[in-house]
């Protein structure tokens, strides 16, 4: 006879519940209940030294007042928004909700901020500046959008290895533009940056007769350098001599031939 496989050695639950599971009716004793794990915390509540410490901060002399603020005021500047930026209420809102003990400078405050940075800007460009024996000078009168005639003036200078180019600054010109009008503002202006004539060696202008005389009156002739604003008076000049504009001619022609032809 062929012997059958054994079957498991585990012995069979004789419970006529022995299909499904099985259930103690003893009292579970103090030893063999489990300790439920406790429950960390993830925002453990802050010390009250910490919270009085965070609002002291956050006042009118705090470091993290002082660090908004010069961070809203270099915004400001950066992207040359206008001083009532502080007041919109979308930006009140977002200052509001991310830093609620802060409170919001004025227009007047940001203003005052920026030219607190300028002075100190330009006691450093002062004090650098004083190293450059010589100077090259770039300026240029234009008009804003009110109409309001500018003379702008910048400073370039090189000192051994070291170079510096900056925006000595933008002056407003109060009366017409005549040459000892722009001369004086132009001289105003270098001295606002403790620049003595003698330290500009070369100035670079347009070809404006006003600006060209001050400059010669103030400089002398030779430390005046016209701008390329020259090449396009070149090129103007030999399209109006009689040989070179029948060219010109001719090629509009056979342009106008090969279009019909096309």
């Amino acid at each position: 006879m062929i012997e059958m496989p054994s079957c498991s050695s585990k012995p069979i639950n004789e419970s006529p519940l022995s299909e499904g599971p099985s259930f103690s009716s003893k009292k579970p004793n103090e030893s063999s209940m489990r300790e439920l794990p406790s429950c960390s915390c993830k925002n453990p509540q802050p010390l009250i030294s910490k919270v009085f410490q965070n609002i002291d901060n956050f006042s009118l002399d705090g470091s993290k007042n002082q660090k908004l603020q010069h961070g809203i005021v270099e915004v400001v500047i950066k992207d040359n928004l206008p001083f009532d930026f502080v007041e919109g209420k979308g930006f009140l809102s977002f200052v509001k909700q991310h830093f609620p003990l802060y409170k919001v400078s004025t227009r007047n405050t940001i203003k005052a901020h920026i030219e607190k940075m300028y002075n100190e800007e330009k006691e450093i460009c002062v004090a650098m500046l004083k190293f450059f024996s010589y100077l090259s000078l770039t300026t240029d009168i234009w008009t804003d959008v009110e109409m309001n005639s500018m003379l702008g003036v910048t400073i370039h200078g090189v000192n051994g290895t070291e170079q510096f180019n900056g925006t000595n600054g933008v002056y407003k010109l109060s009366e017409a533009h005549t040459v000892s009008h722009i001369s004086e503002v132009f001289i105003a202006a270098l001295k606002d940056f403790s620049i003595d004539e003698k330290q500009g060696m070369a100035v670079v202008t347009d070809n404006g007769t006003n600006i060209v005389k001050a400059v010669h009156d103030s400089f002398g002739k030779k430390r005046h350098i016209p701008c390329f604003e020259g090449v396009n008076l070149v090129c103007e000049n030999s399209l109006n001599n009689p040989e070179v504009n029948a060219v010109v001619v001719k090629c509009k022609e056979i342009d106008i031939v090969a279009k019909k032809k096309c």
